[in-house]
């Protein structure tokens, strides 16, 4: 899923940045293939466009991405200083916007800015209504298991206990998963959030609670209990006295 996350987590701030692109001009690696990025090109009105495959030359342009990267960006990084990959992207967007953005382009002949501003009246932008965080939610099919969760990237969520034994649809943020939430039928139902799979699994469950009562045999274990013990201490008590009455006799 790591590929996938950080490639739509790009393409969100991108979005937000410059607004949507007409086309995505990607290779054919899987992540570019998945059927959440399909679903959210489709759902912004971007098309997205693979290179025909065995040709790289197609790939001309990433590759020449890349370089820049290596030779202006990472080179001139501190070899000396390790960096958070918090750190690391943070550099590299001021990089982004500070220098690459801002340097003649070989093949545009300006610089990628200035391009860019050239044609803002034709760029698209979201509705302002629109929340791009929530379009860019994945969205799955879950089974509720009987005690009422389901399990999402090794974690279990709670959902209501009437989705016991239902398939639910599930929207989430793949980059903050303390949230997911429930749609039954089309519908938008609830959030769920994580649960302790050890708690969870302790709590009785309805059927126990709801069976009916043995019927009494006559036998508490736990008077029976307290009457060995009550035995215990009269014997105890029953020797301490032979004890102190032979003391006695002795003197």
């Amino acid at each position: 899923h790591q590929g996938l996350d950080a490639f739509l987590d790009c393409l969100r701030q991108a979005v937000a940045a410059r607004g949507l692109p007409t086309r995505l001009y990607v290779d054919n690696a899987k992540v570019y293939r998945s059927s959440q990025l399909a679903r959210i090109a489709a759902a912004i009105g971007i098309l997205i466009t693979h290179t025909p495959p065995y040709q790289p030359e197609g790939r001309g342009k990433v590759e020449r991405w890349f370089r820049s990267v290596r030779e202006q960006f990472l080179a001139n990084l501190d070899p000396q200083r390790t960096l958070s990959l918090l750190e690391l992207n943070q550099r590299l967007w001021v990089w982004i916007e500070q220098v690459y953005h801002r340097s003649e382009h070989g093949g545009l002949g300006i610089t990628p800015l200035l391009r860019w501003q050239r044609d803002i009246e034709h760029v698209r932008q979201l509705p302002p209504a629109a929340d791009l965080r929530r379009l860019f939610f994945y969205r799955l099919n879950r089974l509720v298991r009987r005690d009422s969760t389901f399990l999402l990237r090794g974690q279990f969520y709670e959902a209501a206990p009437q989705f016991a034994g239902q398939t639910i649809e599930i929207r989430f943020d793949p980059l903050d998963l303390s949230e997911v939430e429930i749609y039954f039928q089309g519908e938008r139902q609830a959030i769920a959030r994580r649960v302790d799979a050890v708690i969870n699994a302790q709590l009785p469950s309805l059927k126990p609670l709801l069976a009916p009562a043995p019927q009494p045999t006559g036998i508490n274990f736990i008077e029976l209990l307290e009457q060995k013990q009550q035995s215990l201490e009269r014997d105890h008590d029953q020797e301490h006295d032979e004890d102190k009455d032979q003391t006695k006799n002795k003197d």
